[in-house]
């Protein structure tokens, strides 16, 4: 966890808002997973899993928008992008390389 606090504090002294978004998307729904975040709050589905990316994408554009000052439109659709790109690292990371298993090489 150190590694990737000191990756985030690198992102935001480098105002590298999509890449910080990426990562920290790909984080919450990573922490989302663990048995002790569904101890505190109410589990969420793996099917669901997306569509709390997607709206933590959405929530990270209109940050942007209002932080940065980025338009609108362009602040959401990086958002979204956000969204996408931690979707697609974590299937091809987690369940392609890893074979679903968080932590540890594919036996």
């Amino acid at each position: 966890m150190n590694n990737e606090l000191e990756t985030i504090i690198t992102l935001i002294m480098s105002h590298q808002w999509l890449t910080l978004s990426v990562v920290l998307i790909g984080l919450t729904v990573r922490l989302l997973k663990t048995e002790r975040a569904q101890q505190w709050l109410t589990p969420i589905p793996p099917r669901y899993r997306p569509l709390v990316a997607v709206g933590l994408g959405i929530v990270s554009g209109i940050l942007e928008a209002i932080a940065a000052g980025t338009p609108w439109l362009e602040a959401l659709l990086r958002g979204l992008l956000a969204a996408v790109v931690a979707m697609a690292g974590h299937d091809f990371i987690i369940e392609g390389l890893l074979g679903g298993r968080e932590g540890r090489a594919k036996s």
